[in-house]
């Protein structure tokens, strides 16, 4: 793989995305209806259809960033990007042990129905990954590649706290190797 913009997507929604895009669509409408309640004869089948393409965007989390930003304060990692112990051109593999990872977003969707206030829509999407077998490759205090053997991904979508879904994918086998083609710090924030 050649790049860093790896989405969470795929894992979150599932092999039939359709099913789970549907069931937050339904959400934000019913949502909006109920705040809505002066916009009597909107057409919701087409405002529907413009917030499934809104939620399909709210799902593109990037994985990779969600990885390293977890990763800031991993002591190894800060030592092998450490430039006074390390040349730039010095090209380091760390194994990372096998962990898991909690995320949560908090996007919202902005409606807006003309002559009437704007309502927000807030969800949360509650990510958590297993990942097994990780290797990072670090030059010049920069993650430049990583590979992962397998990862297995939780998720739980929620619309103004109610629970639209939650689910489970299968161990999925990750083979080859993620070549950053922006680097990523390998140490902490500075």
């Amino acid at each position: 793989m050649a790049n860093d913009d790896i989405s969470l997507k795929p894992l979150l929604l599932g092999d039939v995305p359709s099913a789970a895009i549907s069931l937050c669509v339904g959400a934000a409408c019913a949502a909006a209806q109920r705040g809505l309640t002066a916009a009597s004869g909107v057409d919701w089948a087409s405002v529907a259809a413009d917030i499934g393409d809104k939620i399909v965007d709210m799902f593109d989390i990037p994985l990779v960033g969600m990885m390293i930003g977890a990763w800031r304060d991993l002591r190894e990692l800060a030592d092998c990007a450490d430039s006074n112990k390390h040349s730039p051109d010095e090209s380091i593999s760390l194994s990372l042990v096998d962990h898991d990872l909690e995320a949560s977003f908090e996007p919202h969707l902005d409606i807006t129905i003309s002559g009437l206030p704007t309502l927000r829509v807030n969800f949360e999407i509650i990510a958590e990954i297993e990942l097994h077998g990780i290797e990072v490759t670090i030059q010049g205090g920069m993650i430049r590649a990583m590979r992962l053997g397998s990862c297995q991904a939780a998720a739980r979508v929620m619309c103004e706290g109610a629970v639209i879904f939650e689910r489970s994918s299968r161990k999925l086998a990750l083979p080859g190797e993620i070549v950053l083609p922006q680097s990523h710090s390998g140490g902490p924030p500075g």
